[in-house]
């Protein structure tokens, strides 16, 4: 009887510590979250994740060719985006696959439904982002040499026959405070500076039509 209740009392505590949670051992450059082992990521890594899913913004963009220089501001909300240029501000928005531009005519707007290929912004490239993408020189962050093929490609729907160059990514404390580069188009060079503003408050409301 006694030798029953001795082993009874062992197989009890063989399952009790079978069932006690497995301690799980991550890598160095990992960090358990969740009761998953996932890798760390640097300050720098996270502002391009958050910056890949950044859906609300206002984007000031200046160009400059010698003298001459273009002022253009990107407003996006969710699914609507308006852009500016020469006091002229269009409308578009992206509601199920549907698409729809608002453009002025005389004192007010019109609509048209088209297709959504058409209501994509060029200036959105900073999507594609990646950390490994750049190299940090003296506090600052260039785009590495063999990644502005794919940048320019971006370009080149747009400019036919251009190429990108001198890119300069600026830092926030959570997001991209600005983009600078230059866009080369023959002879010609227009330096780019995009600056990201109102990040989380850009408010779009549709004109009346």
């Amino acid at each position: 009887m006694k030798k029953f209740v001795f082993l009874a009392l062992i197989m009890c505590l063989f399952i009790l510590s079978s069932c006690e949670d497995q301690e799980i051992e991550c890598e160095s450059d990992e960090q358990l979250v969740d009761g998953v082992c996932e890798l760390i990521k640097t300050p720098f890594e996270q502002t391009f994740d958050r910056m890949a899913v950044l859906e609300n913004y206002t984007l000031e963009i200046t160009v400059q060719q010698l003298a001459d220089v273009y002022q253009m501001v990107l407003e996006v909300d969710q699914q609507k985006a308006t852009f500016e240029m020469d006091g002229q501000k269009e409308y578009y928005v992206n509601q199920d696959g549907t698409c729809t531009f608002y453009y002025p005519v005389g004192e007010g707007y019109r609509f048209e439904v088209i297709p959504c290929g058409e209501s994509e912004s060029t200036y959105d490239f900073f999507h594609a982002f990646e950390a490994s993408w750049f190299l940090e020189v003296s506090g600052k962050y260039f785009l590495k040499t063999e990644f502005y093929d794919e940048v320019a490609a971006l370009f080149q729907s747009e400019i036919e026959g251009s190429t990108v160059a001198n890119l300069e990514l600026v830092l926030g404390e959570t997001y991209f405070d600005a983009i600078i580069f230059d866009v080369i188009v023959g002879d010609l060079s227009y330096r780019f500076n995009m600056t990201f503003d109102l990040i989380g408050s850009t408010v779009i409301t549709l004109p009346v039509v």
